[in-house]
């Protein structure tokens, strides 16, 4: 297993970052995981310190807890040695979500704390919604892919994608998301293929920039429909969709890029990694989950 916090190796990654103050002290032994994520947020408004809002999806429209539980969504709340970071996943199994390598890379700094929110609204999350990721185990290849953006001053990870492990079973209310499925030849995403992201990041282009305060109010999951894919290949670990005046932005790593299958249930298709412009418009990068269903199947059970 990899142990790690996220890493801002991607340049224009799509990840929040919360600095915490230095002389703010939790004690991350005692607590469930709800009061200790309230104490990280009373330190962060005690301190001043300039931070991203916890926000929704740019353009988006607010999720129903239906829509949360039906298709498995959850908020994931790092905290690391620097400070802390927001991330989006989605369940695949009673004690396993999926969600964006570049949320768990400890490379830089070694997390301290991992929460994990089962619910649509944090201010309305009770205490029962809430568990603490206690491992995970992130893509080979995207940590190859570290050491040689390192080496040669590249910022794009490959092989975005990570599993994070529950210490206790999701929620009973909470489903499992749908995946593509191993026994089905899925028909491959195309240029021009309508989706649906779902997270719970910011809600506007360079919120970090403008942001002068900690904030305490509605950390809401939005959903965002007809994102239009621009760029994909058969076997192509990623795809690309276009983000004009609305799609996924800081918080919404990891989070899920849905398709509407024949039956009409949706089907996640794609897992957050970044936007290659600055801000958050633009053009946004996906993991294609297609590539990598033997990986999942493989390392979900550990």
């Amino acid at each position: 297993m990899s142990n790690g916090t996220l890493k801002a190796a991607a340049g224009a990654l799509l990840t929040l970052s919360l600095s915490m103050p230095a002389a703010a002290v939790i004690d991350w032994e005692k607590g469930d995981p709800l009061s200790q994520f309230h104490v990280l947020q009373e330190n962060h408004r005690r301190s001043g310190a300039r931070a991203p809002s916890f926000a929704k999806i740019i353009g988006g429209a607010d999720a129903t807890s239906e829509f949360q539980n039906q298709n498995g969504l959850v908020l994931i709340a790092i905290h690391s040695e620097n400070g802390g970071s927001l991330c989006t996943g989605t369940l695949i199994s009673s004690r396993a979500v999926l969600t964006a390598a570049h949320c768990l890379d400890d490379s830089i700094n070694k997390i301290d704390m991992i929460m994990v929110f089962f619910i649509e609204n944090l201010d309305q999350a009770p205490e029962e919604s809430a568990r603490y990721g206690i491992k995970w185990k992130i893509h080979e290849s995207f940590l190859e892919s570290i050491k040689l953006n390192e080496i040669f001053s590249s910022k794009i990870p490959l092989n975005d994608i990570a599993l994070l492990f529950l210490n206790e079973e999701a929620p009973a209310a909470t489903k499992l998301v749908r995946l593509p499925s191993l026994d089905l030849t899925p028909r491959p995403l195309a240029v021009g293929d309508k989706l649906m992201l779902a997270g719970y990041g910011a809600t506007k282009s360079n919120t970090a920039a403008s942001s002068k305060a900690y904030r305490t109010t509605s950390e809401r999951l939005k959903t965002v429909d007809d994102i239009e894919i621009i760029s994909t290949a058969p076997n192509a670990d990623e795809f690309t969709i276009k983000q004009d005046t609305k799609g996924a932005c800081t918080g919404d790593s990891g989070g899920p890029a849905f398709a509407k299958s024949n039956d009409g249930l949706l089907t996640q298709v794609g897992i957050a990694s970044r936007v290659t412009t600055p801000g958050c418009l633009g053009i946004g990068v996906y993991t294609n989950i297609s590539n990598y269903l033997t990986w999942i199947k493989k390392y979900s059970q550990l």
